[in-house]
């Protein structure tokens, strides 16, 4: 199936539409840039979910910035309008029973991985990263202080076996419509859209893809060897609802994230997965 997302200018103001055919579409209001209104989205409800991510700009730079939101949130991505893009820890001190992270590259820095902007994959527009969210990672939390207030944008549970991926794409202003074909059109939904500084937009988008048995035995790695090397100090109890963010690196250096839960030692096959992986 053949479809359409194009940024528009309306009388009303900008707007992200997608179109399903000609006659039917849905627009989506495209904010202005500001760090106290952030895109925020999960899958689930309170209660039941996978983790809570944030994206937002400052009002006068470019720059935009991905995040785990938890108590704790001492780790966030940085896409620069410089074209250095890394994710890094945000505090030098993070000696605590609730967090636990990968040994830094460098220990004399900050930054878990570094990477170049990659170049746009159509004429102005430019993908800058995936959260993947996969079935098995949607899981119960007792006692959830997370509400379901309007500014945070859940999205439905995914079938077992599938995965609800958020894609952070980057559209110069005045840019054409995008086509693409799309095997299932009615999943495709804008969660959503805000403009910076420089007229960009930033556009986060929502669907279901499916999981290659690889793919979902290699998590299963991934949660296996996360889940092995916690400190005993640190909580699975569901209560807490203990995650992990595993890293996936495409040839061409584009990054996705997987958010996995760590609710206790996983079972079944188990294969090797290669992309870096930590909390």
């Amino acid at each position: 199936m053949q479809a359409a997302i194009a940024l528009m200018n309306l009388p009303s103001g900008p707007v992200v539409r997608v179109y399903s055919s000609l006659e039917n579409y849905r627009d989506t209001p495209v904010r202005a840039a500001s760090p106290k209104n952030p895109i925020k989205f999960a899958v689930g409800s309170p209660g039941r979910r996978s983790g809570l991510w944030r994206i937002w700009s400052p009002k006068d730079k470019a720059d935009v910035y991905v995040q785990p939101q938890s108590n704790e949130s001492l780790v966030k991505v940085s896409l620069h309008e410089s074209g250095d893009w890394r994710c890094q820890v945000l505090f030098e001190k993070f000696d605590s029973a609730d967090i636990r992270l990968v040994n830094l590259p460098d220990e004399s820095s900050r930054i878990i991985d570094q990477w170049a902007q990659h170049q746009p994959f159509a004429d102005g527009w430019t993908g800058a990263l995936t959260v993947v969210v996969p079935s098995a990672d949607v899981v119960d939390i007792p006692g959830d202080t997370i509400k379901k207030i309007q500014t945070i944008c859940w999205t439905a549970e995914p079938p077992w076996g599938k995965a609800a991926e958020f894609r952070i794409t980057l559209i110069e202003k005045d840019m054409s419509a995008l086509i693409f074909d799309w095997p299932s059109l009615d999943r495709l939904s804008v969660v959503g859209a805000y403009r910076v500084v420089t007229g960009a937009t930033v556009v986060v988008t929502h669907h279901r893809i499916e999981q290659a048995d690889m793919v979902v035995q290699a998590l299963a790695r991934v949660r296996a060897e996360q889940y092995a090397g916690l400190p005993s100090t640190f909580s699975t109890v569901p209560g807490t609802g203990p995650r992990t963010v595993a890293s996936a690196r495409l040839s061409d250096g584009y990054r996705i994230y997987y958010d996995l839960a760590l609710t206790g030692p996983p079972t079944g096959s188990q294969l090797r997965f290669t992309p870096d992986a930590g909390t």
